[in-house]
């Protein structure tokens, strides 16, 4: 199993089973009550296959940063053309 676990949410917040280490390998589809996608520098959609910060939104996400008031208001954002609430998760 391959899954994506931004601490900003849930111990989870996508899945896919994995059958072939051949190939490229997916990070799966959200888990219940969960969005997540792909945003450029201005927060807008990209098209699949294109690179941008991973935004998971949904029940799961965290309201902010205890005592870190900057912290949230640089990682947890309003997607241009969502209306959740979402994170966009630290590059790694």
């Amino acid at each position: 199993m391959e899954s994506v676990r931004p601490t900003e949410t849930t111990v989870w917040s996508t899945i896919e089973r994995i059958t072939s280490a051949d190939g490229p390998l997916s990070i799966g589809r959200p888990i219940a009550n969960t969005q997540v996608f792909v945003l450029d520098a201005n927060r807008d959609l990209v098209p699949a296959g294109l690179v941008g910060e991973l935004c998971v939104g949904g029940a799961g996400v965290a309201r902010g940063y205890l005592g870190r008031e900057q912290l949230t208001r640089e990682r947890f954002v309003r997607a241009r053309s969502r209306r959740t609430r979402a994170c966009i998760a630290p590059a790694t």
